[in-house]
C-alpha cells in the first residue's frame, strides 16, 4: 500500500511539473494581452472628475486625517450616540462626489416623461441639479434649530436641536460618508417617483373613478374634488394626528382660499389620452354644489352638474379649503407639514425672531409659493421642502416596540441595507425590504404598511421606488469605489475583449475544441475583484498596486499599477489552469490509478490529502471546517462534455458497501480493494471548489 502511495506522490510531482510549464506559457499569453495596452503610466491613469475630486480632498484634509485619528475617533459607519449632523469635511466631500457625478444625476435621476408613463424621457424643466445642490448645502449646513421649549416638548436633548440632512459622521475608516451618500440615494428615489419623473412641483390628479353608480362609461371620469386627497387618504390633515402638531405648528385652513396647481404639461401637450386640469380649490357655492369630475372622452373635457356628483375616494364632491394637496420634490401635503415648513423657514420664524429663509412668504397663506412659476425662489423651494420633509418624518424615524414597528430605525436600517448593497450590488425587486419600508414611513407613517388597518392601502408605485433607488444609487456612484479600484477598472476594460476571447475560454477535455466560458465571465470577475479590493477579508485585500495609507487605512490609492496588474494575470493563470480551462466551478476527477478514475479521488488527489489541509498560519489557527463523517455531498459542475469523467462526491461508507471507482471513459465499475490515496470516501469531504 505505501508503495502506491509513493508511486502516487512521483505522479503527482510530474503532474504539477507538468503544471507549471504550462502555467509559464499562459502567464506569458495574459501578460502579452495585458501589456498591450500602454501601461507607461505607473500610477493611476488620467483622472476622471471624481478622481480628481477625491484628490482635492486628501489636500486639503491634512488636519481632518488628524482630526479622524483622535480618541473620539469611531470605525463604525455611524456613531447612534451622536446627534445626525454632519461635519464640514464629510458635507464637502459629499458635495465634492455629488458634483463629480452631475452629469450622471441629469442623465439618470433628473429626467422627465414626455407623455404620461411613457419610456421616452427628456431633461426635466422643473428640477436642476443646481437647485437641489444649492438646497442640500443649506439643509446640511445650517438645517433649522428647535427653540428649546418646543425641544422639550419633543423630549429632545439639548445637543440634538439641530435638525439637518445627515451626509455621515468622520469615522476612523473614512467611509462615514458613504451613508450620507445612501441617505441622499433614498431621498431622490423617492423624489423621482413622486415628482422629477412627471416634470411636476404639485402632485397631478391621477385618481380616476370608476364606480358604476357615478360614471357609467369605461373610461372612468377624475374628479375635481382629489384636490382634497386620493388613494384615500385626506391632503388636509395629512400626518396630522397628533396635540403637539395641532398646538404648534399646523396651518388654519381657510374656506374662502382659492388656489390652482401650476398646469403639468401632461395637460398642455398632446397626449395618447388626455390628461385631468391642475389640481384647484375654491368655496363651494349654491349656483356649484358639486365641482364635477373630468371625462376623458371626445377630447377631455371638465364637467360640472347639479345632479351628478362623483366623489373622490375620501368621499369628497367638493374642494373648499382643499388647497393642501402635495407640493415640492417629495409632494409634502396637509396643513401639519405645511406648517412646520413655515414654522422654521417662513414668516412665522421671522416673526418669532427665529432665523428664517424665506422670511418674506407666508406659506399657510400661501402654499402655493413653492411651486408657483411666478416665483423666483421657487425652484430652490421645492427641494428645501422636501429635504426638510425627509429630516423630520424619515431621517429622524426612530421607532419602539410599543409602536408595533419593531424598534426601526431610518439610520440603522440604511447602513445595514448599503452594507448589504455594497457586497451584493443588487436589490431583490420581489420581496419587501428597506426601500418598501422606506416608501411606507413616507407615505403612511411607519415602515410597515398598511399603517391604518381602518384603512389599509398599499404604498403608492412600490416597485418603482426600488427600480428608481437602483438608478439613483449607480448615478451618484454608489457603492463607492476607491481610486485604485477604479484605476484598475479602467485599465482592465481596455482588455476586456482579449480576456473575454482569450480567457475566459474553455476547453473541452475530450475533443480539445475550444468556446466561451458558460461559467466565468469578465464581469462576474470584476465584481468580485472590486469586493476583495475595496472591502477585503478581516483587512486583508487583493494587491492591484494599490497603497493603503497609514493615517486612512480603509482608503486605496493606486501607486503601482504595473505590480497591480502583474498580480491580476498571476491569479488569472491559476484560474486558467485550475477551473477556467475546464469550465469547471468543482474540481474534476482526473487523476488515474491503475487505468481508472477512483471515486475516492474525492479525498485528495495528486499526493494531496484535502481533509489534513488545516489551518497553520497563526492569524488562521483552528478556523478550518470540522470534519462530519455524516456529510453526503455531490459536487455540481462538470466539464460540459457528456464523455467524460463524473463528479466527484462524497458519503458515509453504509452507502458504500464496495467501494466503486471510474473507467475509461465514464463507466461505474465495482473494485474489490483500495486504488487510491483514500480507503474510503466518508472523509472525502473537501475537494478543491474553484468558486
Amino acid at each position: 500500500m505505501l508503495g502506491k502511495y509513493q508511486s502516487c506522490r512521483r505522479r503527482g510531482r510530474l503532474k504539477l511539473k507538468r503544471v507549471a510549464v504550462q502555467m509559464y506559457f499562459l502567464l506569458a499569453e495574459v501578460l502579452f494581452i495585458f501589456y498591450s495596452v500602454d501601461l507607461s503610466v505607473t500610477a493611476s491613469p488620467s483622472l476622471k472628475d471624481d478622481d480628481r475630486s477625491s484628490e482635492q480632498h486628501q489636500h486639503h484634509s491634512s488636519t481632518t486625517d488628524r482630526s479622524l485619528q483622535d480618541s473620539n475617533c469611531i470605525s463604525t459607519p455611524y456613531d447612534p450616540l451622536k446627534p445626525l449632523n454632519s461635519p464640514p469635511e464629510v458635507i464637502n466631500r459629499v458635495l465634492s462626489h455629488l458634483d463629480a457625478h452631475e452629469a450622471s444625476i441629469q442623465s439618470v435621476i433628473l429626467q422627465s416623461y414626455i407623455k404620461v408613463n411613457r419610456p421616452t424621457t427628456q431633461d426635466s424643466t422643473q428640477w436642476t441639479y443646481a437647485d437641489f445642490r444649492n438646497a442640500l448645502q443649506y439643509m446640511a449646513t445650517t438645517g433649522v434649530t428647535v427653540p428649546p421649549d418646543v425641544a422639550r416638548q419633543l423630549n429632545l436633548p439639548n445637543n440634538n436641536r439641530k435638525l439637518t440632512f445627515f451626509l455621515g459622521h468622520a469615522n476612523c475608516r473614512d467611509d462615514g460618508w458613504h451613508v450620507g451618500l445612501a441617505n441622499v440615494a433614498a431621498f431622490l428615489a423617492q423624489s423621482m417617483t413622486l415628482a422629477i419623473r412627471d416634470d411636476a412641483c404639485d402632485e397631478l390628479n391621477t385618481e380616476k373613478a370608476i364606480d358604476a353608480a357615478w360614471v357609467s362609461w369605461s373610461e372612468g371620469a377624475w374628479p375635481i374634488s382629489n384636490s382634497c386627497g386620493q388613494r384615500r387618504v385626506g391632503s388636509n390633515g395629512y400626518m396630522s394626528d397628533n396635540d403637539f402638531c395641532e398646538k404648534v405648528y399646523t396651518c388654519d385652513v381657510d374656506a374662502d382660499m382659492t388656489m390652482t396647481a401650476e398646469a403639468n404639461h401632461y395637460y398642455a401637450t398632446d397626449q395618447r389620452n388626455p390628461f385631468p386640469p391642475p389640481l384647484q380649490c375654491y368655496p363651494r357655492s349654491v349656483d356649484e354644489p358639486y365641482t364635477g369630475y373630468f371625462d376623458p372622452r371626445d377630447g377631455g373635457s371638465v364637467e360640472i352638474s347639479r345632479t351628478r356628483a362623483v366623489p373622490s375616494s375620501i368621499g369628497r364632491t367638493d374642494v373648499e379649503g382643499c388647497c393642501w394637496w402635495g407640493r415640492g420634490a417629495l409632494h409634502t401635503k396637509g396643513t401639519c407639514s405645511m406648517g412646520k415648513f413655515n414654522y422654521y423657514f417662513g414668516a412665522k420664524a421671522a416673526q418669532d425672531g427665529r432665523s428664517s429663509r424665506y422670511t418674506a412668504v407666508n406659506f399657510c397663506a400661501n402654499p402655493q409659493a413653492v411651486c408657483s412659476s411666478n416665483n423666483p425662489q421657487s425652484k430652490e423651494m421645492r427641494w428645501m421642502l422636501a429635504l426638510f420633509d425627509w429630516v423630520d418624518r424619515v431621517q429622524h424615524y426612530n421607532g419602539n416596540d410599543s409602536e408595533g414597528d419593531g424598534g426601526w430605525n431610518y439610520i440603522e436600517q440604511s447602513v445595514h441595507f448599503l452594507e448589504n448593497f455594497r457586497k451584493s450590488n443588487f436589490i431583490d425587486m420581489d420581496n419587501n425590504h428597506f426601500i418598501d419600508e422606506v416608501g411606507s414611513v413616507l407615505d403612511q407613517g411607519c415602515p410597515s404598511a398598511p399603517c391604518d388597518l381602518s384603512n389599509p392601502s398599499r404604498v403608492h408605485k412600490a416597485q418603482t421606488r426600488k427600480g428608481n433607488y437602483v438608478s439613483a444609487a449607480k448615478a451618484i456612484g454608489l457603492p463607492v469605489k476607491s481610486p485604485a479600484l477604479r484605476a484598475m477598472e479602467t485599465q482592465l476594460d481596455a482588455y476586456k475583449k482579449g480576456i473575454d476571447d482569450v480567457l475566459m475560454q474553455s476547453t473541452s477535455p475530450v475533443d480539445g475544441s475550444s468556446r466561451n466560458s458558460y461559467r466565468y465571465r469578465y464581469f462576474d470577475f470584476i465584481q468580485a475583484l472590486g469586493l476583495m479590493v475595496d472591502v477585503g477579508v478581516e483587512k486583508s485585500y487583493f494587491y492591484i498596486g494599490q497603497d493603503y495609507q497609514p493615517t486612512r487605512t480603509e482608503v486605496a490609492t493606486m501607486t503601482d499599477l504595473k505590480s497591480g496588474i502583474f498580480n491580476v494575470a498571476l491569479f488569472l493563470t491559476q484560474a486558467i489552469v485550475n477551473s477556467i480551462r475546464e469550465d469547471a466551478c468543482d474540481e474534476h476527477n482526473t487523476q488515474i490509478v491503475n487505468g481508472r478514475h477512483p471515486v475516492s479521488n474525492s479525498c485528495g488527489q495528486y499526493g494531496i490529502s484535502y481533509q489534513d489541509l488545516v489551518c497553520t498560519d497563526g492569524n488562521d489557527n483552528g478556523k478550518e471546517c470540522p470534519l462530519d463523517l455524516s456529510m453526503s455531498l455531490t459536487a455540481v459542475t462538470k466539464a460540459l462534455d457528456h464523455r467524460y469523467v463524473s463528479i466527484l462526491l462524497c458519503a458515509h461508507d453504509i452507502l458504500f458497501a464496495v467501494l466503486l471507482n471510474f473507467s475509461v471513459p465514464n463507466v461505474l465499475v465495482q473494485s474489490t480493494k483500495a486504488i487510491s490515496m483514500c480507503t474510503s470516501i466518508s472523509t472525502a469531504l473537501f475537494w478543491v471548489l474553484g468558486c
